[in-house]
């Protein structure tokens, strides 16, 4: 935990400071000793640390009571814990919070499934409660020595179900908020960084075409409203028209002359197979791959990405008959499911001109769907 050092502030300095008219000017009393933080939004602020609220960051008073609220949320002094369950905040609609804080002092309790590099850093906690349905998005701003990283957990300590580690630039967090239901945000550093950093968070209404799928109301959102990507205009599934649902598949050829390239989407399948130990509920996809040609043949499935509506997907292969979802059969070649969501997923084996390969495409858990690109080349 961090330690805050009170040094007294003697009687002598307190009267030179009025006697030369400094009132307004005055050294700050120091925390816990009548200096007032920002205030917590109204007209009076809290006294010491000054903790602001989520309507409004106040200006310090110089005692107890603070100075005139702002127009959004803040706080007067460092925020967050350093463990669970963390610096607690309500989130409202259309009432944004903004928080300073450091995690220099702290201790490095937690790490996420992204951003650690050489190790991870200190971290904070905080707790964030939104009062009512919606998309709650948090951005983290790092300063100084500071490579932040930022994830959301539903279980403070547990897995978290989102990690933002850009590298440079702000850190940004959005997802499906449930009222009442708090949401555990944990602020790190990459690289055993440390340092200070400004904290924000929001929740706006629910709105199709915002790329968050907002539960029960929408399936799928991929940040438009544009149908024939698998989601259509008002965010539920498309009904698959093809027969790549399921075995054998939809049929394509490959050779050495002539790479295969499938751009499409898993959006609005089923979820007919489990491969490499993904989890269940991921729509998958079959593809029939006839080789023209004999040789190595590489399936590679890159991750597009947010920006591309990419997912954490999963490669599976079977030659000569399409067992999909069975690792024991005789015809199973490998499957491929990279340690971070971002990896791409490659396999290679042998194959023979004129024999069919199956080709599967999954996701890693039941929110991994949406476009992919499956490119298949012969050596």
């Amino acid at each position: 935990m961090q330690t805050r050092i009170l040094l007294p502030l003697t009687a002598a300095l307190v009267a030179a400071s009025l006697h030369a008219g400094c009132l307004q000017n005055k050294l700050p009393l120091p925390d816990g000793d009548g200096g007032g933080g920002e205030g917590a939004g109204t007209t009076t602020g809290e006294g010491g640390d000054g903790t602001g609220g989520t309507a409004g960051a106040g200006q310090g008073g110089t005692d107890n009571s603070g100075g005139a609220g702002g127009g959004t949320g803040g706080s007067g002094g460092d925020t967050g814990t350093d463990t669970c369950p963390g610096d607690a905040f309500d989130i409202s609609l259309g009432v944004p919070l903004t928080l300073g804080g450091t995690t220099t002092g702290f201790v490095d309790d937690y790490t996420s499934y992204c951003g650690t590099g050489t190790g991870s850093g200190p971290d904070t906690v905080y707790q964030f409660t939104p009062t009512s349905a919606g998309t709650m998005t948090v951005e983290l701003t790092s300063f100084g020595d500071l490579n932040g990283v930022l994830y959301a957990q539903d279980v403070c300590g547990g897995p978290s179900f989102y990690c933002s580690d850009r590298g440079t630039g702000i850190e940004t967090l959005s997802f499906d908020a449930q009222v009442g239901e708090p949401y555990y945000i944990v602020v790190d550093g990459r690289d055993q960084t440390e340092g200070a950093y400004t904290l924000s968070a929001r929740l706006d209404p629910a709105v199709c075409g915002d790329g968050v799928i907002n539960a029960p109301q929408e399936e799928c959102d991929f940040g438009d409203t544009n149908p024939g990507d698998g989601c259509d205009a008002t965010c539920q599934f498309e009904i698959p028209t093809d027969d790549s649902d399921t075995c054998p598949g939809q049929l394509h050829q490959a050779s050495i002359s002539s790479p295969l390239v499938i751009n499409s989407f898993t959006t609005g399948y089923t979820d007919d197979y489990t491969s490499c130990g993904a989890l269940p509920g991921s729509p998958d996809r079959v593809f029939a791959v006839f080789a023209s040609s004999s040789g190595t043949m590489t399936v590679t499935l890159p991750n597009l990405g947010a920006a591309g509506g990419g997912f954490d997907g999963v490669l599976a292969a079977w030659g000569g008959s399409c067992d999909a979802g069975n690792a024991n059969a005789p015809s199973y070649l490998g499957c491929s499911d990279g340690m971070v969501a971002s990896d791409e997923e490659t396999l290679s084996f042998a194959v023979t001109a004129g024999s069919v390969y199956f080709i599967v495409v999954d996701g890693y858990a039941s929110y991994s769907f949406g476009n992919f690109t499956l490119t298949v080349t012969i050596t």
